[in-house]
Formats: C-alpha cells, sequence, structure tokens
C-alpha cells in the first residue's frame, strides 16, 4: 500500500473485525470492586446468556503464518497473533471494539472476546495493541487471564487514555484503564453495567469534554431499568443509573459538541422500532440528567437475532453517530443499522438522519448496493 493512499485511509476509516482493515449519584470510589446487590435479571431476550457453559481450556502450542488478505487495494492484517506475529492455531476471537489515540493515530488498540481453544466456548477479555498504524501487533494478551469475560467495548479519552469495559458473569461491568497505548490495564473500576453495554467518550471539545456516557440492555442487568450513567473523573466513579423513558436494548451513544448525548436503541418487544433518546443535560455535574425526548424511528427494516449466520447472537445492532466537523453538516445526527426489509433481501444496511437534534428524521435510504439474498 502506498503512502498517499494509506494517509487517506488513516483519515477515514479504521474497521475492525477479526483483523484490521486499514480504509470510541457518584458512588463507587476507585478500587471499590464489590457490587451492589443486583436486581432479577431477566434474559428471555438478551441473546445467549453471557455465563460459563464450558470449562477454560489452554491455548494451543501449534502455529502458522498469520493472515494477511489483499482485496481492491486495501490490506486486511490478522490482529490475534503470537510474539513473532503468527496465528495461534485453534484460538478464536469475536465481537472486536476498536480504539485510535486522538494524539497519536499509530497507536490503535482493539479488545474482543477471546477463546483460547476452540473446542471450549469460555471467553476472556481479549487484546491487542498497534504503534505503527495497524502493520504489525503485540501479542495476544487477556486482562486477568482465567476470567470469564464478554462484550468487550473500547474508547479512548482526548488525551490518549484507553479504555476497556468489560462484562463479567455477574451481568455487572468493570471499566479498565491504560494510560500506556493499550500496553498494559492496572487500573480497573467497578462500573454497573449489564448485557451488550456500549460506552462512548466526549472527545468534542464541548462542556462534556472528556465524560464517559454508558447504556446496557435491561434484559440482563445490575439494575432493573436503570440503564445509563456517566463519569466524569475518567471512569474511577460512576453515577447511580437512571431510566430513559422508553425503554430500548441493544443499542449505542453517540455525543454533540453542545455535549448533547443521544442513545439508541430498538424496543425489545418490536424490533423494526427503533428508538433514540437525547439528554441535553447530561454533561453537567451539577444536575442529575433528563432527557428531552425519546422516540420512536422507523429505519425500514427489523433488526434480527439468532439467525442465518449468527444462531446465537445480534445480526448487526443500531449505531449513532453526530457530525461534530464544524463543517457544513455540523450537528446532523445520523442513525444506522442492519435490518430486514419488508422484502426478498434477508438484511440491509439502512442509514437515516436528523438536521434538527432528533426531533425529525429523513427518510431511510440502503446503504448496500447489492440485491442478493443472505443463505
Amino acid at each position: 500500500m502506498d503512502i498517499r493512499r494509506e494517509n487517506r485511509l488513516r483519515r477515514r476509516l479504521l474497521v475492525c473485525s477479526l483483523s484490521l482493515v486499514w480504509t470510541p449519584s457518584l458512588v463507587r470510589a476507585a478500587g471499590d470492586d464489590t457490587p451492589p446487590q443486583p436486581e432479577p435479571i431477566d434474559t428471555s431476550s438478551s441473546g445467549q446468556p453471557e455465563r460459563p457453559t464450558d470449562r477454560y481450556v489452554v491455548p494451543s502450542l501449534l502455529r502458522s503464518p498469520r493472515q494477511v488478505v489483499e482485496h481492491n487495494g486495501y490490506t486486511s492484517v490478522q490482529v490475534n497473533v503470537d510474539d513473532n506475529g503468527n496465528n495461534i492455531s485453534l484460538d478464536a476471537a469475536n465481537e472486536p471494539s476498536i480504539a485510535v489515540d486522538p494524539t497519536n493515530p499509530n497507536n490503535i488498540v482493539i479488545g474482543w472476546r477471546q477463546f483460547d481453544h476452540v473446542s471450549s466456548n469460555f471467553r476472556q477479555a481479549g487484546y491487542s495493541f498497534s504503534t505503527d498504524a495497524g502493520r504489525t501487533w503485540h501479542r495476544v494478551e487477556v486482562i486477568q487471564p482465567g476470567f470469564f469475560r464478554s462484550d468487550p467495548v473500547l474508547d479512548v479519552s482526548p488525551d490518549g487514555v484507553f479504555y476497556y469495559m468489560s462484562l463479567q458473569s455477574s451481568f455487572v461491568c468493570d471499566l479498565f484503564r491504560s494510560a500506556d497505548g493499550g500496553a498494559s490495564w492496572p487500573d480497573r473500576f467497578f462500573a454497573y453495567g449489564g448485557d451488550k453495554q456500549w460506552m462512548t467518550v466526549d472527545r468534542t471539545g464541548g462542556p462534556g469534554h472528556g465524560n464517559i456516557y454508558m447504556s446496557w440492555s435491561s434484559n440482563a442487568a445490575c439494575c432493573g431499568l436503570r440503564i445509563f450513567t456517566r463519569s466524569l473523573d475518567g471512569g474511577a466513579t460512576w453515577m447511580d443509573p437512571i431510566t430513559i423513558p422508553n425503554r430500548m436494548i441493544f443499542g449505542t451513544l453517540g455525543v454533540g459538541s453542545g455535549g448533547e448525548v443521544y442513545v439508541c436503541g430498538v424496543n425489545p418487544s418490536n424490533f423494526a422500532e427503533y428508538r433514540v433518546a437525547k439528554s441535553s443535560n447530561a454533561w453537567n455535574p451539577n444536575v442529575m440528567p433528563t432527557f428531552d425526548f425519546s422516540m420512536s424511528v422507523n429505519i425500514g427494516g427489523t433488526m434480527r437475532l439468532s439467525t442465518g449466520p449468527n444462531p446465537a447472537g445480534l445480526l448487526g445492532q443500531p449505531w449513532i453517530a453526530v457530525d461534530t466537523s464544524g463543517g457544513r453538516h455540523h450537528g446532523t445526527v445520523y442513525l444506522c443499522g442492519s435490518a430486514d426489509p419488508a422484502d426478498a433481501d434477508n438484511m440491509d444496511v439502512r442509514i437515516t438522519k436528523s438536521v434538527d437534534g432528533g426531533l425529525t428524521w429523513s427518510p431511510t435510504r440502503k446503504l448496500n448496493t447489492d440485491n442478493s439474498t443472505l443463505h
């Protein structure tokens, strides 16, 4: 890949899968790992329960060359490798999450569910990091080896501190923090949470700059229907969770340059109904956050669960993002998701946008150009 193309791709997008393609009341003190008494857990709509069912199996000693794939001018390199950059035979990884240091874009960290052997579904908090923009990767590591963890979500602070949110089998989360580019994760903080948690760090330069916001699905969680929290001190302590009007699950978060926080998800009783909630004061440390509204949005299809190529999980999820570029689309809110439309095509990537802060939404558009049926 030539340097000019590489620089253009670095400015645009980094995509991670199992490889990286060049083209994230204050009540708990630091170090306090004791969770509150959890409320009853309903796993009926949460997908595969995030609890250990298989025993831990040690990694294989077999090795093979790492995978490097060239396609249409793009290069994809394998991330989960050993000390020598080789593939670790018979291990597996999924649900990757990526974060790029805004102060040094060559420093990238990816976290994933690490299966040390394909004969066991026992998963751990796997991770690796790169200091050369993804060309090469440090060997596979896990946070707390032998400890069951799932649903990794990574993001990074404005000054380059990486965060790794990890779900325990008790359906509460820990936030791990790395100040050395993802090489080590010495800081661990209790962070409430639940299944399919998500977090985002405000890097907009607005009034909530540096804040961390988090939400999760209420189906299997710490605190009943209270599914939103924030941290104002780099994850060391977290606000007692609050509810979001109109319950939603399986979603993500976005932040605007005015400090406004958007949360999206789907109606747990109707996956064709996408929902968006907005808080204009979640950034304010002097108030308990409230939500301006929580509304239904139609993106032209239904989110699917446990079918097709993923028999035990989601086929995509809702994503929300805000343009904070300062350009002509500044402030536009985008809602995107993989959705099954009412036609022969089993799955499309659909998108809609709002130019008035989430109050109204444009007609949805299909982003993929294929007309094939998913088999």
